[in-house]
C-alpha cells in the first residue's frame, strides 16, 4: 500500500522525480516505509545519517515547535 502511495506522489506532482516515506518516533528511531526507487532511499539514508538536508531540517523544526523552543 505505501509503495503505491509513494509512486503515486511521483506520478501526480509536477517536478517530483522521487519520493520516500519515513516514519520517526520521539526517540529518533526511524523506519523507511517505502521509496519510489533506490535513489530516493539512498538520499533519505544520507540525510538521517548526517542529520542534514530538507527532511532532517523539517524534523528539527517540528521538534522545536513541540518543545516550544
Amino acid at each position: 500500500m505505501a509503495a503505491g502511495v509513494v509512486l503515486g506522489v511521483v506520478q501526480v506532482l509536477p517536478g517530483v522525480d522521487a519520493a520516500a516515506l519515513v516514519l520517526r518516533d520521539d526517540a529518533r528511531a526511524q523506519e523507511m516505509v517505502s521509496a519510489s526507487d533506490g535513489w530516493a532511499a539512498s538520499v533519505e539514508e544520507v540525510q538521517y545519517t548526517l542529520d542534514e538536508g530538507p527532511a532532517a531540517e523539517a524534523l528539527q523544526a517540528v521538534a522545536r515547535c513541540w518543545s516550544g523552543t
